[in-house]
């Protein structure tokens, strides 16, 4: 009598990677004597800010970067929430919500205002993403909807993958974001992430993201109008799947923001 043996295999790599024997090998003295605060003054603190600092220099070497470009968090939600909301909250001057002056005759928001401060845009600042991005960039961008942002959310074709002229087709002067996942953590496929910052780096090049604000008096009436910083739009991308892959280097790939998370490298 023979009994069926079956071995059981991980394959969920793309969500969370065991880690590497050489990786806990060089952590273990961080979970036991170099346990310090980074941002104490006294020595633990210290030699803990070092390897901050110095796994600060890594990632930016591997990336492309500079250190100082090299944000830590907790992991790809909470970055890719930074760079959008971050981008949303500086063309708005952090004020927060749009609050809609005018309204079409569906209701919808023609002309916008920030509460508390003296600029106003003609059209409401726009964002260009996907249909098959992750949650924490699709969520974020239909909060940013609410607060009164116009969101674009391109179709890819039937091998799932998205036309950097229907990234061009939807560019305009008020474009201040444009957020195109890297690598689906689904189905695989890769974005022409190179293609579509070529695109966006012409159209700021000729001029095109340069969002019109006005500047009003007390009462809500423009005094002033002005162009702001043709930095606009800036590129996001969502690199969650793709360390270990794909090229990350940042000025190759002309990107204004990257998000990734090692543990599933």
């Amino acid at each position: 009598m023979t009994k069926n043996k079956t071995k059981r295999i991980y394959m969920d790599h793309a969500a969370a990677a065991p880690m590497d024997k050489r990786v806990k090998k060089a952590m273990e003295p961080y979970w036991t004597e170099n346990f310090g605060n980074p941002n104490a003054l006294y020595k633990e603190g210290l030699v803990a800010r070092s390897a901050v600092e110095i796994a600060r220099e890594n990632v930016a070497k591997v990336l492309g970067a500079r250190p100082k470009e090299i944000i830590f968090t907790n992991g790809g939600t909470e970055s890719d929430n930074l760079a959008i909301f971050g981008v949303a909250r500086a063309m708005t001057g952090g004020v927060g919500k749009l609050t809609s002056l005018r309204t079409d005759e569906e209701g919808n928001p023609t002309e916008a205002k920030f509460p508390n401060s003296s600029l106003s845009s003609v059209s409401r600042p726009h964002i260009i993403t996907t249909k098959f991005e992750h949650h924490a960039v699709l969520n974020s961008c239909k909060r940013l909807e609410k607060e009164g942002f116009e969101v674009t959310y391109l179709d890819v074709g039937k091998e799932g993958v998205v036309s950097p002229e229907d990234v061009k087709r939807e560019l305009k002067p008020e474009t201040v974001l444009v957020s195109i996942m890297y690598a689906n953590n689904e189905i695989g496929t890769v974005q022409p992430i190179k293609e579509i910052a070529k695109v966006i780096r012409i159209f700021k090049k000729n001029g095109g993201g340069k969002l019109l604000s006005l500047r009003t008096d007390e009462e809500g009436n423009p005094t002033e109008s002005k162009f702001s910083s043709s930095v606009f739009p800036y590129f996001h991308t969502d690199a969650c799947q793709a360390p270990g892959y794909l090229d990350l280097n940042v000025e190759r790939r002309h990107r204004s923001a990257l998000c990734k998370k090692w543990h599933q490298s």
